[in-house]
């Protein structure tokens, strides 16, 4: 092993010239301030040392040749069986004018190496251990081996050879490893004093801190402001950082509690059916952004006008909302206590605003009018912007990371960008579109949380109505609402129904809804009338974990950890894991047609696929198939959309 190098100022610049005052040869005030931040970011940043380097538990930064790099990836293999992998990059996804990979980390717990991809000697260093381990692994793996297929340094069938710490961490008990799975404060919970990440975090957000980087980035940050994309990598410190998130997570690897093999083979083979759509995208349609700019952007405009002409010289103020609305005599909820505001604040949250539609006078304008502003900012700034710049700036794709286990249901969950929180209605989905030849087929399952509600319970008037086609939701109305009840009264029924059967309350329930807690009351004794057997199942999930009964197995081995500080949400947790289960198996299902291997999407209970416009009928009926099945005897269904070369609107 070569001896550590000769280290050097981190940015390896020289040093700025300053500004002294003529009289006294003393540094201006300003200057002298400008000197002390100059001091504090070289201080932040610590020395810097070439690449590539090698790092252990301890700190200790040696420095290493290419060849000598490798010996020491070599032996780590060795050591542990399997390669840990980890990786830095600028901040912007791939595709992106700014993307770059900045470092790549490899190691075990004990030695991790941090390498430049961009060097040729380094890059081979890498790509020969990766090729070469028969076992990687990495946490929250797709934010690692896509930047590193695009860089060319492996390719996707390094998923046959990933485990993801990510996996255990969210299938284990969270009493044991924290609620939250970031790798920096699951570190710190399952390993203690012995963590290297959750300190190397501290001394990065120092460093960013001092020069005001920020550390969170999003396509449209300008580059000057991205940390990641400005930061000297061979600085100690982030030298540190990128070694510890190895160093970790190697030692996870082997410290959390590991589930039964099948359900790990389970977890490990949906990952690698979601990852696709995140190597390889989905297209955005230029053309359908343009349009909907042109559509949202003067309606925002005009939303701002009515709020002007109606006292709120602010659109996005809450203080003048909330000061204005108090004024029109409305009463407002108030936000939990702080330190700021001992009493609360006056609350117009969108649940708080959405309750209070239909207000008369000029305080119900005031409110349409806050509601449309707000809708159709959000639909600009969430979706519009982002996808605009994916094209301007980038190559024209989204490529979303899909979180297999993303909610403590183990519902599924979408970032960068979310493609699972796409309006409904409106156009917006029709931003994503399928490849020149192809075509995008989906299906969404037809009420699978009544499908499960009736399953877990084995409620017979459930099962019934469901065998029957008879409306749970008209029914409920009808008793709630009496017997002209109308679309909308329906509507209400369906959201109270779920959102009690999901552990809300009634007064909470009622301002969501809009309603009166008489009204909302009405709903749920309507529902008790109707499905006494599974309100009372509901009801015994509740006393149950009250009792310490927070595991539930689900019919495909998975535990779902009920929420053992609040026992009202069991029935959810319940109902919320078990339709996941069933998405599982659709996605496993159709990774066996003659379409598995291609780009496919889960969107809660949807599937969207992209296949060859030839394929388009049959693969939609081929869908429809992997998605039917039956649980505990009642029949999960599916129904499908017309194929369409842009993701259709779903209503």
């Amino acid at each position: 092993m070569n001896p550590p190098q000769t280290t050097r100022p981190s940015t390896g610049a020289k040093r700025p010239t300053y500004k002294t005052n003529p009289t006294t040869g003393r540094y201006t005030k300003a200057a002298q301030k400008e000197v002390e931040r100059a001091e504090a970011r070289r201080a932040a940043a610590g020395e810097s040392v070439p690449l590539p380097v090698a790092v252990d538990r301890s700190g200790a930064i040696t420095g290493l040749a290419p060849a000598a790099a490798g010996q020491v990836v070599a032996e780590a293999i060795g050591r542990a069986g399997a390669l840990t992998v980890d990786v830095e990059t600028s901040g912007y996804p791939v595709g992106h004018a700014n993307a770059a990979l900045r470092t790549v980390q490899l190691g075990d717990e004990h030695t991790a190496v941090v390498l430049d991809p961009d060097d040729p000697a380094q890059a081979q260093v890498i790509r020969t251990a990766l090729a070469a381990a028969p076992r990687l692994h990495a946490h929250s793996a797709t934010a690692d081996l896509v930047p590193l297929a695009h860089a060319g340094l492996l390719d996707e069938s390094a998923w046959d050879r990933m485990y993801d710490t990510v996996i255990p961490a969210k299938l284990a008990d969270p009493t044991s490893t924290g609620s939250d799975p970031g790798l920096k404060q699951l570190a710190g919970t399952v390993l203690a004093d012995s963590a290297t990440a959750p300190e190397a975090d501290k001394a990065r957000a120092a460093l960013f801190k001092a020069h005001g980087w920020l550390t969170d980035t999003k396509a449209l940050t300008p580059v000057e402001r991205s940390g990641w994309a400005q930061v000297d990598s061979t600085c100690a410190t982030m030298i540190r950082y990128a070694a510890s998130d190895v160093l970790d997570t190697a030692a996870l690897a082997v410290r959390l509690p590991q589930p039964p093999p099948a359900v790990t083979e389970r977890e490990r083979a949906v990952q690698r059916i979601t990852a696709r759509v995140a190597h390889r995208g989905l297209r955005v349609d230029r053309d359908q952004v343009t349009h909907l700019e042109a559509v949202h952007t003067p309606a925002m405009h005009a939303a701002a006008e009515r709020l002007r002409a109606l006292g709120v010289e602010s659109a996005g103020s809450d203080r003048q909302l909330a000061e204005r609305l108090t004024e029109l005599g409305v009463t407002l909820p108030r936000t939990q206590p702080s330190t700021r505001h001992p009493n609360g604040q006056p609350s117009v949250a969108a649940g708080v605003l959405d309750g209070l539609k239909g207000t008369p006078g000029p305080a119900g304008d005031l409110i349409a009018a806050v509601l449309d502003y707000r809708h159709h900012e959000t639909v600009l700034t969430t979706f519009l912007e982002p996808y605009r710049v994916l094209c301007e700036a980038g190559d024209g794709r989204a490529r979303p990371t899909v979180y297999t286990l993303g909610t403590d249901t183990g519902r599924m969950s979408c970032v960068r960008p979310n493609l699972q929180q796409l309006p409904r209605e409106g156009g917006v989905r029709a931003c994503i579109t399928a490849d020149p030849g192809h075509t995008l087929v989906s299906a969404d399952f037809s009420g699978v949380e009544i499908r499960v509600m009736a399953a877990l319970s084995q409620d017979p008037e459930l099962i019934r109505q469901l065998r029957e086609g008879v409306d749970l939701h008209a029914m409920v109305a009808e008793l709630a609402f009496g017997p002209g009840w109308t679309k909308a009264n329906r509507y209400t029924a369906k959201r109270g129904v779920f959102g009690w059967a999901y552990g809300g309350g009634i007064e909470s329930l009622a301002r969501q809804l809009g309603v009166t807690a008489d009204v909302m009351q009405a709903i749920v004794d309507a529902l008790r009338q109707i499905a006494p057997a599974y309100v009372a199942w509901a009801d015994e999930m509740k006393r149950m974990v009250r009792s310490g009964a927070t595991q539930m197995p689900t019919y495909a081995g998975r535990i779902i950890h009920l929420p053992r500080d609040y026992p009202h949400k069991a029935p959810n947790y319940a109902i919320q894991g078990t339709a996941r289960e069933l998405l599982v198996d659709a996605l496993l299902a159709w990774d066996q047609t003659r379409w598995g291997g291609g780009v496919v999407l889960p969107v809660h209970d949807e599937i969207v696929a992209m296949v060859p416009e030839a394929d388009a009928a049959f693969a939609t009926a081929e869908l429809v198939r992997c998605m039917s099945r039956e649980l505990y005897g009642i029949q999960i269904v599916a129904e499908p959309s017309e194929p369409s070369a842009a993701w259709r609107d779903s209503v």
